[in-house]
């Protein structure tokens, strides 16, 4: 007997639990209603289904587009505080067209979830359903101009599958994809076809509380035009790119890139095998970044000129940065790019407090300076072709140091600058393709060049020592 109660009571809990979870997740749909109308947009549950699993239909308009812009400004500050002035100015700059365009813009969707794991993902469907009703309007007065845009809404073609957690954070961000043509014609009745395409466009989202992080994938982004008499193209596969993100300076990112092309007229570019890395850290108070980039081909060509080169190995990395002055600095920065935006401001005021934040970005670039920095660099070009000139191999390598310093901005020459560098530069060249360079170039540069060139079995070495101001290729001074 008890253990037929005891299978009616796990039988009712079981039944119930569907109401339950329902219960929790339309609370946190209604928290999420109450936020965003405080955010300026307001969100309709249209009808609610289902048991097991429950879907709601809504509806999203932007009600108050002023709100909605302090709330994407808020957004953006939060991990670019360093830039909130600007933001400001951005701001009040005429964005009446802007607004109007926002004015209520409405999406509609879904959201789908179980009621049965509570900690299981919410997923989220939703598209661009139409414009504000005047833009609406206007897009209806004359349907064949704008079939394109019509067809585009009707189509639902800009729509978003979102997944969230059970605490409604997002995890994950698909953009279904687009694949469109579109004839249009401009005003003087040209008719042009266009093809675009985005395919398989994604973001999974890593972040933590205080650290962005997110990996962002696109399989395909092609915009492709064509005309009676000319072509243009921008195609860009396979793309992927992992990031974290602190702030400006403390980030890392690893971006990689099947390949590229870009043409235009007669202009062309294609570049394939891209891989770019980057990291910025700060380490007892010190500040260092270093950027990697490769490439298996680039290839350019236009009227004038060819180019192609087989691969390109760079990096690059400076250290020793006084990270709080470092920051100082960029604060200044941006206060100048304020004052210049500010229209509040007559002529003579803007002149006066530009002079003043001058003076202030020089004294945080001295600061700076005078702490000294590294630098180092490699670069590594295979099979370069343009032209006139080619070179099958081209080996950079530069390690560079700024001491510790009193330098000062405002005064500050090249001889004084360099009396504070320690370090060399390194420059390998093929012997032959060297020897066709030189003839290329003008006659007084090349006898420069040949002067202070070294022959080092098939290659020409040139090494640059810099000591205190005094500088030596292949240890011959420099005048």
């Amino acid at each position: 007997m008890k253990k037929i109660a005891l299978l009616i009571v796990v039988f009712i809990l079981l039944a119930l639990a569907p109401f339950g979870v329902k219960s929790i997740i339309d609370e946190q749909v209604q928290k999420q209603t109450i936020v965003l109308e405080k955010k300026g947009v307001k969100i309709e549950v249209l009808n609610s289904k289902g048991y097991i699993k429950t879907q709601r239909e809504f509806e999203l308009t932007i009600k108050d587009e002023v709100k909605f812009k302090k709330f994407l400004k808020a957004s953006f500050i939060e991990k670019y505080p360093t830039y909130e002035g600007l933001i400001d100015s951005l701001i009040k700059k005429d964005s009446k067209a802007f607004d109007e365009f926002l004015r209520g813009i409405v999406f509609k969707g879904s959201i789908n979830n179980s009621n049965i794991n509570y900690n299981s993902d919410i997923n989220v469907n939703i598209y661009l359903y139409k414009f504000s009703d005047k833009i609406m309007k206007k897009l209806n007065e004359n349907k064949d101009k704008n079939q394109e845009i019509l067809s585009f809404l009707e189509k639902k073609a800009l729509a978003f599958d979102l997944v969230l957690s059970n605490d409604a954070s997002l995890k994950k961000l698909t953009l279904q994809d687009i694949d469109e043509n579109i004839v249009s014609k401009n005003s003087r009745g040209q008719t042009s076809n266009n093809d675009l395409k985005i395919l398989s466009f994604f973001i999974n989202n890593y972040s933590q509380k205080d650290l962005l992080k997110a990996k962002i994938n696109l399989d395909k982004f092609l915009i492709k035009t064509l005309t009676s008499n000319k072509e243009s193209i921008l195609d860009l596969n396979s793309l992927v790119y992992d990031f974290t993100y602190l702030n400006e300076y403390i980030n890392s990112s690893n971006l990689k890139l099947e390949n590229f092309l870009f043409s235009v007229n007669d202009i062309n570019l294609g570049v394939n095998g891209v891989e770019l890395k980057s990291k910025g850290e700060v380490r007892s108070g010190l500040y260092q970044t270093k950027v990697d980039l490769k490439t298996n081909s680039i290839e350019f060509s236009s009227r004038k000129d060819n180019l192609s080169i087989e691969s390109i190995l760079f990096n690059v990395k400076l250290n020793d940065i006084l990270y709080d002055k470092l920051k100082a600095l960029n604060t200044a920065y941006i206060n100048i790019e304020l004052i210049t935006l500010d229209n509040s401001l007559s002529e003579n005021e803007k002149k006066l407090k530009l002079a003043s934040a001058i003076d202030n970005l020089a004294l945080n670039i001295d600061e700076v300076l005078n702490n000294g920095a590294g630098l180092k660099a490699n670069l590594d070009v295979k099979d370069l072709k343009q032209t006139n000139v080619s070179f099958k191999n081209i080996d950079l390598n530069v390690d560079l140091f700024l001491n510790k310093n009193t330098l000062s901005f405002k005064t500050l020459n090249k001889k004084e600058f360099l009396s504070n560098v320690d370090g060399n530069i390194v420059l390998v060249l093929p012997k032959d393709d060297f020897t066709n360079f030189v003839k290329l170039v003008n006659p007084t540069f090349g006898m420069l060049l040949s002067v202070y060139a070294k022959e080092q079995e098939n290659d020409i070495l040139f090494d640059v020592k810099i000591n205190k101001g005094v500088i030596t290729i292949n240890d011959k001074k420099l005048n």
